[in-house]
């Protein structure tokens, strides 16, 4: 498994403190923490509570599709 990339966390250092403060961007804090962490059950959970900002972010479809895919593939391999 590869290291979480440190871009999230750096850019963080370019937001000023009390917008980090406001709900949505500590929402968007505890999902990249769940993700960084392989806490990913835990990370679905949150993101299906807060699809608004999670449909915000580039990508996340595709990134979706890649881990149902490997989940089934996992899956379809674990009970062979």
């Amino acid at each position: 498994m590869a290291m979480p990339s440190p871009d999230f966390s750096l850019c963080l250092f370019l937001i000023p403190e009390r917008v980090q403060m406001e709900e949505q961007f500590k929402t968007l804090i505890v999902l990249s923490h769940y993700l960084e962490t392989g806490r990913f059950s835990q990370f679905w959970d949150e993101a299906s509570k807060n699809r608004h900002i999670v449909e915000a972010v580039p990508e996340i479809k595709k990134k979706r599709e890649g881990t149902c895919a490997f989940n089934k593939l996992f899956s379809n391999f674990a009970t062979s």
